[in-house]
């Protein structure tokens, strides 16, 4: 039952979860999707991440996203640090 809402909970996050990442409250929603979603939640959310580091690293919430990401996802979820981190 827990599943079945939190897989409902992220298909509402996921169109928005760039914007959530640098806002106060919903980066935390973010990082506990990285803690406690399942693989492919992981994957889809690190997606989002691609491309973006640099300008999420500099922002005050989103710095936090980003480490919670590097945190608990895998390289080969990545796809390799070059994927991740691009200018």
């Amino acid at each position: 039952m827990i599943l079945i809402w939190c897989t409902l909970v992220f298909e509402e996050v996921l169109p928005v979860a760039r914007s959530l990442m640098v806002d106060v409250y919903g980066n935390y929603v973010i990082q506990n999707f990285f803690d406690f979603g399942t693989d492919e939640q992981r994957f889809l959310l690190a997606s989002k991440l691609r491309g973006n580091v640099v300008t999420l690293s500099l922002h005050l919430y989103g710095c936090r996203v980003v480490q919670k990401g590097l945190e608990t996802l895998s390289l080969q979820v990545c796809g390799g640090t070059d994927n991740v981190v691009t200018h």
